[in-house]
């Protein structure tokens, strides 16, 4: 059991991995001058709209995938934690969990430096670290948990539902997008504390870190409380794909086994 619980976690990094990757490459062809986007695309409203397209069918395509129903999906600190909240995951596996995303936040990030050049490192794109704006924290933070609890309060229903669990993916996907046109000029966008590690370890942003961090954490909190409150029943902790997705927390041995 604890082999098949690093085998998903380490699975749940590379995802993170490959959304970092794709990430770094858009923001740094659509903003970096050297590929002369800006030039040809004047307005920052419609790059912006076009990123966050980009990361929205990402998001969606990496929990459909093979790897995203292996692993979970989720692909983010915060999301794992709610789930331990639920009751549906052990702390030893929350943990491991962790320490994969951190991980694949990094890994995608040297990659994509590696392979985009110092293009990637310099302004505007800056390793995609997220920042708010000047001396907006406090809403940056306010936004940052309002998106975050309802992303995972959105999931949940969804989850919660038999007709509906399938809408899952497509409507974080959706969320993902929408938030990158919104909110990116606010707080840059993250949700994710280790999607903000990865991109801050390299751009050295660490004044702000307790948004990405504090934020999403509480906000996905308060979804999975509101949630418990609710009693409506979660019985797995991975993002809902198909039925024919093999989940050994699905079974009675797997889901006793995690409480």
């Amino acid at each position: 059991m604890k082999h098949r619980v690093t085998s998903e976690a380490m699975a749940d990094g590379l995802g993170l991995a490959i959304f970092m990757l794709v990430a770094m490459t858009g923001a740094t062809i659509l903003e970096a001058p050297v590929w002369g986007v800006p030039s040809l695309i004047p307005w920052a409203s419609l790059r912006r709209l076009l990123m966050g397209a980009l990361m929205g069918f990402t998001a969606f395509f990496l929990i459909r995938s093979r790897l995203g129903q292996f692993s979970g999906a989720h692909f983010n600190p915060a999301v794992t934690l709610a789930f331990l909240r639920l009751g549906r995951l052990s702390r030893a596996a929350a943990m491991i969990y962790i320490a994969a995303q951190c991980a694949g936040a990094l890994l995608g990030v040297a990659i994509a430096r590696l392979i985009l050049g110092v293009a990637s490192e310099q302004p505007p794109v800056d390793f995609v670290a997220t920042v708010p704006t000047p001396g907006r924290s406090a809403i940056a933070f306010a936004a940052e948990l309002v998106m975050a609890g309802a992303l995972f309060g959105i999931v949940l229903e969804l989850a919660s539902r038999e007709r509906l669990k399938a809408a899952a993916p497509a409507a974080a996907g959706c969320l993902v997008a929408a938030y990158i046109f919104l909110a990116a000029p606010l707080t840059g966008m993250s949700i994710n504390p280790a999607r903000t590690l990865g991109s801050f370890v390299l751009a050295g942003h660490w004044e702000h870190y307790w948004i990405y961090t504090g934020a999403p954490l509480l906000g996905m909190q308060m979804a999975a409380h509101l949630h418990l409150w609710k009693r409506t029943a979660i019985e797995c902790p991975k993002i809902p794909l198909h039925a024919a997705a093999s989940c050994r927390y699905c079974s009675d041995q797997g889901a006793a086994s995690q409480r």
